[in-house]
């Protein structure tokens, strides 16, 4: 299998979250837990099996036990040579991205109080407070589970990778190609199908597309999909790609610095919301590709607002009413404004469409893209009046209120501190009940309706493309291609020398 990847090579530490690595290690390493993906799973399915664990409890709200499957063993490249994964490499694996504060699960993972390893083949995980995301939490692309020899050595990780999964890498390429092969000693034992995938590093999009174009990529684009004129494109081109329609579970959200002047006054916050025409915006950049969304997508219907509430809150721009907040709020022209804008969001212009609409009620902002490094400096330290942005996808309700909002989140970009928006979280993190829970994060979308620390603008709908002979895999929210190890790739009888398919 052939896999275009735009964007700097990949460099095989979990840890880091560009696409291109992710994919990468997604096919090297295993962890205690992943989704449930592959053929007849839907695209936005949540939920969670097994990997390294082969069984798993939750003894009560705060203690989790995993028991490892005996007889797993590194690949058997240096300096690991093969030998048992144990449950100390979980602990040092964990560890290490706890560490990591800023990363996707770490506001789960940051409330582990104790990791206790009973035996070489147990992990028990004690909480300092309930947190039900924790689950979803170690099945999480960043949750893969590294070597101790290598967890404190970051340079020979990215030298040469070694993990546990369905595929290896015997040595790394300059050329732009890195070539996995089958693990002979994967501990499932059937897997994976395929004998090698190709990963093919690009400089931008447009020559991931002409990849696929050319038949020279089997799958694309990861892990964000294609646009609707993408899709046509491509599919002009290569008439071999089967394409399907798929609706992410991501936001896109325009956010605010809460922590200071002038967006420190609510007024002001939904001052902004309310000059936005979100059904304009999305036409003009998704075409009908797109649905209005609350703070949690709408992809996640059990958890989310009714359609009939988001249209209510957000469905129609009030020109008349953000001017007058606008007025009441600001004592002082705050002068020209800040909006951050990251990659993740920053399609078909919408950035500078949001610009315009708000320049109707007076407002001056200047849309700034720096570039990946200092784009991440400029937000950890809150240097903006606006961020524009769209979180990685989630089926974890908690990712989309605990970790964005709560004061105690690493996660939390805006510097949003409310006690009672905190006193509401804990209501949808405890209690067996999963139906009050569920009511508890409907009241807590309310809630932040009417603080909006963030103003949710919509989901967008994207398309994957996939070559028609790919067979038992199918695309999957979550990061780094799981199930991959289950694909195999079908030539027809007439089209191999020896005759077999």
């Amino acid at each position: 299998m052939r896999i275009g990847l735009a964007g700097d090579p990949p460099m095989g530490d979990p840890l880091s979250i560009s696409p291109p690595n992710q994919v990468l290690c997604g096919l090297i390493y295993s962890r205690l837990l992943r989704p449930r993906a592959g053929a007849g799973v839907p695209y936005d399915s949540g939920d969670v099996i097994e990997d390294l664990a082969e069984k798993w409890e939750q003894v009560d709200e705060v203690v989790y036990v995993f028991y490892l499957r005996r007889g797993v063993r590194w690949q058997d490249l240096p300096p690991v040579a093969g030998r048992e994964l144990i449950a100390d490499d979980v602990r040092l694996s964990l560890e290490r991205l706890i560490a990591q504060r800023t990363n996707a699960p770490s506001l789960a993972l940051s409330a582990i109080d104790r990791i206790d390893l009973p035996d070489r083949y147990t992990v028990k995980l004690t909480l300092r407070e309930p947190l039900p995301s924790i689950v979803s939490a170690l099945a999480s692309p960043l949750a893969r589970i590294v070597p101790a020899e290598l967890v404190e050595r970051e340079a020979d990780l990215r030298r040469l990778p070694v993990g546990s999964g369905p595929f290896l890498l015997p040595s790394l390429s300059r050329t732009g190609r890195l070539v996995l092969r089958k693990n002979p000693g994967y501990f499932r034992t059937s897997q994976p199908y395929l004998e090698s995938v190709e990963l093919i590093s690009v400089p931008d999009r447009a020559a991931e597309l002409a990849l696929l174009k050319s038949r020279e990529s089997d799958l694309g684009i990861e892990p964000t999909g294609l646009s609707a004129s993408e899709a046509d494109s491509v599919r002009a081109a290569n008439p071999d790609l089967s394409i399907s329609r798929i609706q992410r579970p991501s936001v896109i959200l325009l956010g605010f610095n809460d922590a200071r002047a002038p967006f420190n006054d609510v007024r002001l916050r939904q001052a902004i919301s309310l000059a936005v025409d979100r059904r304009r915006l999305g036409g003009e950049v998704y075409g009908e590709h797109y649905v209005l969304s609350g703070h949690v997508p709408a992809s996640l219907a059990d958890w989310a607002l009714a359609p009939e509430e988001v249209e209510r809150l957000w469905g129609r721009r009030d020109l008349a009413r953000a001017r007058a907040l606008w007025s009441d709020a600001a004592a002082v022209d705050p002068g020209e404004l800040i909006m951050l804008v990251h990659p993740s969001a920053d399609v078909g212009g919408l950035a500078d469409l949001i610009v315009e609409q708000i320049r109707d009620i007076g407002v001056r902002v200047r849309p700034l893209r720096p570039e990946p490094a200092i784009l991440s400096r400029l937000m950890s330290e809150r240097a903006f009046d606006l961020l524009l942005v769209q979180p990685a996808p989630s089926t974890e309700v908690d990712d989309w209120t605990g970790a964005l909002y709560s004061a105690a989140s690493p996660r939390n970009p805006w510097g949003y501190a409310d006690r009672r928006f905190d006193e509401l979280l804990v209501r949808t993190r405890r209690g067996p009940d999963r139906e009050l829970r569920r009511r508890a994060a409907i009241e807590l979308q309310r809630y932040l309706a009417d603080k909006l620390p963030a103003a949710p603008l919509f989901s967008p709908v994207h398309f994957y493309a996939v070559a028609s002979n790919v067979k038992g895999w199918a695309p999957h929210w979550s990061a780094g291609l799981p199930s991959l190890d289950e694909a195999w790739i079908y030539r027809s009888p007439e089209a191999t020398p020896t005759g077999r398919g």
